[in-house]
């Protein structure tokens, strides 16, 4: 049975890509999918130095650059690192089969649940597949709009190292800060659940935090 490449379930029709209309139009506010005009060449090399350590993050191993909708096309944008203006990410590179694992991963905690990013798995030029990701931090149908301000569970609880502690930390923070805290703590367990089933190694402090969105009358976050 064929499955739709973003949200995992079946497709019976030929759809573009392999994904359903309708998902199409979610992740990029289009009827098409568009075209991605790059390949692992145009990938930015890693240095021995940007390769993961003994707690190091596995996803370090892969080149990201960040892209946004021009036309019918997904182009580079600010230079194309992490921390442009994009609502893509593009993640490929470094170990072969990373983006599939991370896709299916995402898949599966999207089949449990959990609110995961829109993503899918494309075909680069001249062969190879990276994960394609809409950025969460950025506002709906605001096109290399300025990214909806975070702040990061270290910064909150005023960890200089996002490995000192534990996540019962930031469990007792959301209890004390939510408006649904049962709902919230139960969500947060079934993301610590999940990734100890996957393996996730690297579940530190930095790996979760706070959007604030502005007020729509004050215009203050």
């Amino acid at each position: 049975m064929k499955r739709c490449r973003l949200c995992g379930k079946p497709i019976q029709v030929k759809p573009e890509r392999g994904i359903h209309p309708t998902c199409i139009k979610r992740m990029f506010g289009v009827k098409y999918f568009p075209a991605i005009d790059l390949s692992l060449n145009d990938l930015p090399a890693l240095t021995p130095e940007s390769l993961p350590g003994e707690r190091e993050p596995l996803h370090r191993v892969e080149a990201e650059l960040a892209l946004n909708r021009k036309s019918k096309k997904l182009e580079l944008v600010n230079g194309g690192g992490q921390h442009s203006q994009g609502d893509f990410l593009l993640r490929a590179g470094g170990m072969s089969n990373l983006p599939e694992n991370e896709y299916i991963c995402l898949t599966i905690a999207a089949n449990m649940g959990t609110s995961v990013p829109l993503r899918s798995l494309v075909k680069l030029n001249g062969g190879g597949t990276a994960l394609l990701v809409k950025r969460i931090d950025r506002p709906d149908g605001k096109t290399g709009g300025a990214a909806i301000k975070s702040r990061g569970a270290a910064d909150i609880l005023g960890k200089k190292d996002k490995y000192d502690g534990d996540l019962l930390d930031v469990g007792r923070y959301i209890h004390r800060v939510s408006e649904f805290p049962g709902l919230d703590v139960q969500l947060f367990f079934e993301m610590v659940l999940l990734a100890f089933i996957i393996g996730d190694n690297d579940l530190n402090y930095q790996r979760f935090a706070v959007l604030y969105r502005p007020d729509e009358e004050t215009g203050r976050v």
